[in-house]
């Protein structure tokens, strides 16, 4: 598969009657997700599987991840070919062709550092100013839209590169990191300890800063009170969106012709997902954020910072 850039372009012009891929009531474990996502194995000895509980390492690795990094489409491909084990004779061609895709993206990965910076600056000083917060996010979705431009010959010469086995391959990686990163991305209530119900992203930064039961309660509380700027992660009419786009791109690229030349911009739909995710995680801090003790506001604003040297394609379930 293709950029997020590329993914959403041809979509565009490529309506198709299929069901969404995926639908919009799906879900994927995370560990599962990471068989997918695993790199492929070019010897004639396969070796053993990893055990279950080196997946679920991988796994919350992944979903750390794509907690904090909202490149999109575009960063879920660059990752996918990071796994799709090609034959050493083109894996020179390959690595050319992501060095490439990495480019496009670097402005993005400049912006997302952007915010990050400005989280755990607020974070650090128990508050997030929002303004800034909002130029951080719309300066992604700026970024995010104009890196697709520069992708089309790029993704034209991967379709070229790789074998209709490999295109498939490709393809399924990149919805299942789509899938992970909806995970990540989404505050769907989980089981906590005590009884207590905690989003997703909550349950982590109880992990990460060692957050009381009434810290759990109140965050919890602001969160449902505070209503987000764009439509949640797990919102149907997104997931329908991008997974109809998915499904419509996976058909085009597995096809033996392919011309990203030839397909039609989709306005707004690059810049739009990773706004999404971008705003999901900044709301989550900014609700947070007051509720922090002073030391653990030190931690998670290192935390945030770590991740600002973190942007490119080294996460991948390895």
């Amino acid at each position: 598969m293709t950029v997020l850039a590329g993914l959403l372009l041809v979509a565009c012009n490529n309506s198709q009657t299929s069901a969404p891929v995926p639908g919009p009531g799906t879900s994927v474990q995370p560990a599962d997700a990471v068989s997918v996502l695993r790199p492929a194995d070019t010897s004639s000895d396969s070796g053993n599987d990893p055990s279950a509980e080196e997946d679920d390492a991988a796994a919350q690795d992944l979903l750390e991840h794509h907690r904090y990094h909202v490149g999109g489409l575009t960063g879920f491909t660059l990752m996918s070919l990071d796994t799709l084990g090609v034959p050493d004779e083109r894996h020179a061609q390959i690595e050319n062709i992501q060095t490439t895709l990495q480019a496009a993206m670097a402005p993005v990965h400049d912006a997302e550092r952007g915010l990050l910076a400005t989280l755990a600056s607020g974070v650090a000083a128990g508050k997030v100013d929002a303004q800034e917060v909002d130029l951080a996010i719309a300066h992604i979705k700026n970024t995010a839209e104009a890196s697709r431009g520069a992708t089309a010959n790029t993704m034209t010469q991967l379709h070229a590169a790789l074998t209709a086995v490999e295109r498939s391959t490709l393809i399924d990686k990149i919805v299942a990191n789509w899938e992970v990163w909806r995970t990540a991305n989404a505050e769907e209530a989980d089981a906590g300890a005590e009884g207590h119900q905690r989003t997703c992203r909550l349950s982590r930064l109880s992990d990460e800063v060692g957050l009381s039961a009434d810290q759990i309660d109140k965050i919890r509380t602001e969160l449902r009170a505070t209503p987000a700027t764009l439509p949640d992660v797990s919102n149907s009419e997104l997931v329908n969106d991008v997974g109809t786009r998915l499904h419509a791109f996976g058909v085009a690229f597995e096809s033996d012709s392919f011309d990203a030349r030839s397909v039609a911009s989709c306005n707004g739909a690059d810049g739009h997902l990773a706004a999404a995710g971008a705003t999901r995680m900044a709301r989550f801090f900014a609700v947070a954020a007051p509720f922090l003790t002073g030391g653990q506001r030190t931690t998670l604003a290192a935390h945030l910072r770590e991740h600002m040297s973190n942007t490119g394609v080294e996460a991948t379930a390895k």
